[in-house]
């Protein structure tokens, strides 16, 4: 038997032999492992890419502090305004130019 054909034989039998146990291992998991509950399963959550912001219940209608920076003037600014909620009087406040920083409701 030549070298070439030793060469040939070898690498046939190590390619069978890795393709079997790649089948074999697939089986296992797919059979034993998930389907009978041996598969390990994490207690931890796994990590979000994505971080959750609660945002707080928005109040009803009245009036509203809001502090800014208004751009056009270069200062800072205290607004009191009407809206029927928190987001609204800053949606007031940036239509007028200004940066909002805080909006609390007025007590």
């Amino acid at each position: 038997m030549s070298d070439e054909a030793v060469a040939t034989l070898v690498f046939g039998v190590v390619t069978l032999g890795l393709l079997a146990a790649g089948v074999v291992r697939i089986v296992w998991v797919a059979l034993y492992d998930e389907y009978l509950g041996l598969a390990s399963v994490a207690d931890a959550a796994l990590p979000s890419r994505f971080e959750v912001v609660m945002r707080p219940h928005e109040t009803g209608p009245g009036r509203y502090r809001v502090q800014g920076y208004m751009t056009a003037i270069e200062a800072d600014v205290t607004l009191w305004l009407a809206a029927d909620s928190p987001s609204g009087a800053r949606q007031k406040a940036e239509q007028g130019g200004v940066v909002v920083t805080t909006v609390t409701a007025e007590a």
